[in-house]
């Protein structure tokens, strides 16, 4: 499959899923960034009422705490690592931790080779995805995004999911590797890279950090504001680039709201350089995240984007 019909699937699947509720299964190419002027420009989807769903359901889902782990840090082959916000078409943070936490477990000796890694966590990310079809049927609710669960498009639903639920490598020249995507950008992963061996990914000790921080959260949103608070000090010490996402999503929603088109407007201020397809995708992405973790209402009121609670709190703390 070409970088372009990767594209088209991702654009295909992402409206099929806004107009019918149905799962984003689409990708990219695993190691390289997809073209930013055939970027999307969608809106999140609004949250559904669902049925109640028992904590033992959801049980099954909760991120667990850290494992004893050899730790991979300060490697010298890795090239300048993206620190820029994330891509739109991540717009959920769970996955990536529910990613980090199967690389722990797969590295805890050391680090493993990527392709290995990639081949051992996908095939857990379909049998996991298997229990969260069994939970939407049961509830109603939204939770295999990011997931692979699209058998007749395998190949475009795994590489979507390692794409944005994970992150890239790509290759510079025979000697550096450029690092993006989740859990690069978080520094809760890194490689080790020689030329001419295979390419290994181990977890860091900041990657352990932020399973600690995580640990117990399900797959329900929103999550619990005490650990979202951790998150974003842990986002705001390491991952600058973006926090600034969030950020910016507070500062322009503020106290009184704001409609699509003003978190636009500001983001597209805030990143001169991005087409308006990326203005949007980018945007959109972290107003879903953004709902993740409790920072906004899950449900747009006379159009506007309002803050919770906890996104009152955290705008004051951005001022």
């Amino acid at each position: 499959m070409t970088r372009a019909e990767f594209i088209v699937d991702a654009i295909q699947e992402r409206v099929l899923e806004l107009t019918a509720g149905e799962e984003e299964d689409a990708s990219t190419p695993l190691v390289r960034p997809l073209a930013a002027e055939m970027q999307m420009s969608l809106d999140p989807v609004q949250s559904r009422t669902t049925a109640p769903v028992e904590a033992a359901d959801l049980s099954a889902t909760a991120i667990p705490k850290a494992p004893p782990a050899t730790i991979l840090d300060g490697t010298s082959n890795v090239s300048a690592l993206t620190s820029d916000v994330l891509f739109g078409l991540h717009n959920r943070d769970y996955p990536s931790l529910w990613a980090l936490a199967q690389l722990a477990n797969i590295a805890h000796s050391g680090p493993v080779d990527i392709d290995k890694f990639y081949s051992d966590v996908t095939k857990h990310a379909w049998e996991f995805g298997e229990l969260l079809i069994f939970l939407e049927r049961k509830t109603g609710a939204r939770y295999t995004a990011l997931f692979p669960t699209n058998r007749a498009k395998q190949k475009a639903a795994e590489g979507r999911f390692r794409s944005f639920a994970i992150g890239d490598i790509r290759a510079e020249g025979n000697a550096k590797l450029n690092l993006s995507g989740p859990l690069f950008q978080w520094r809760a992963a890194t490689v080790a890279f020689i030329p001419g061996e295979p390419i290994r990914i181990g977890i860091t000790g900041l990657g352990l950090e932020l399973l600690e921080i995580v640990a117990g959260i399900t797959i329900a949103e929103p999550h619990a504001s005490d650990i979202a608070r951790r998150f974003f000090t842990y986002l705001s010490r390491h991952s600058p680039g973006d926090w600034k996402g969030f950020a910016e999503t507070l500062t322009v929603i503020g106290t009184s709201g704001a409609n699509r088109q003003r978190i636009l407007d500001h983001f597209a201020s805030c990143w001169p350089s991005w087409t308006a397809n990326e203005v949007s995708t980018n945007a959109m992405g972290y107003i879903a995240r953004a709902r993740e973790w409790g920072m906004i209402q899950p449900k747009q009121t006379h159009l506007k984007y309002y803050p919770t609670e906890l996104g009152l709190e955290l705008i004051g703390g951005t001022r």
